[in-house]
């Protein structure tokens, strides 16, 4: 079950990639810039989006490119995504997950690809919570795994203002992050203030329990000084 795939993608992992977006996720972060993710838009089997993503494989792997899958969360329906995953190959493949899952599942997911984006967005459990309505135990734990792991791995941030843009986060993010043995480097993602359009335009409230407006706290320098390689999105 997907919502939309973008060919020609440059910002979801290395060179021109196609990006598969899965639609549902066990997350209702307060600042999702994807609300299409809450509806399927199209229910496909796996081989029908392989032979879809691996049309263009050539120009994907001159590039240095590959497929991305994310969403949503495309550890939610797993069977899907390691059928996906043996499908694509040998193509360089990356997903962007935010951890959410079976522990058996993570790890399964891990080692099938090539490259992990990991979402990573507060380390507060009670705000966690507050702001994505779940725990983040299950997160932090399967980090730890990818942390140790062999695959390589990217950490992302999105950054909304005033919930984990504090230096606090920023710097407890970082502490966690540090000694990973396969990072490639952080990628911080300022907060998109086109979002609460989209869900205008999808007929949904959107109430962020934050102030939109205010100037987001943008701090490479946390990461960098610990020897991260830190970029903005």
């Amino acid at each position: 079950m997907i919502f939309s795939i973008e060919e020609f993608s440059v910002y979801d992992g290395p060179g021109i990639r196609t990006s598969v977006f899965f639609a549902g996720c066990p997350l209702r972060c307060n600042w999702c810039h994807n609300p299409e993710c809450f509806f399927v838009s199209e229910a496909v089997d796996a081989a029908t989006i392989a032979k879809q993503v691996m049309k263009n494989a050539n120009i994907l792997s001159a590039s240095g490119g590959g497929a991305t899958f994310t969403g949503g969360e495309p550890l939610a329906p797993p069977d899907f995504l390691f059928e996906l995953l043996d499908l694509t190959k040998p193509l360089h493949r990356s997903i962007e997950t935010s951890g959410y899952a079976a522990p058996e599942i993570f790890e399964r997911a891990v080692n099938s690809c090539d490259l992990v984006l990991m979402d990573l967005k507060l380390i507060d459990p009670d705000k966690h919570k507050k702001y994505t309505g779940v725990c983040n135990s299950l997160i932090l734990s399967n980090f730890n795994k990818l942390k140790h792991g062999k695959t390589p791995f990217i950490v992302r941030m999105p950054l909304s203002p005033g919930v984990n843009d504090d230096e606090a986060n920023l710097t407890a993010t970082a502490e966690l992050i540090n000694g990973s043995k396969n990072l490639i480097g952080v990628e911080l993602l300022p907060y998109n203030r086109a979002a609460g359009a989209k869900y205008a335009k999808m007929g949904l409230d959107y109430a962020p329990l934050f102030n939109e407006s205010a100037p987001i706290n943008i701090r490479t320098d946390i990461f960098e000084k610990r020897s991260m390689p830190c970029s903005v999105l």
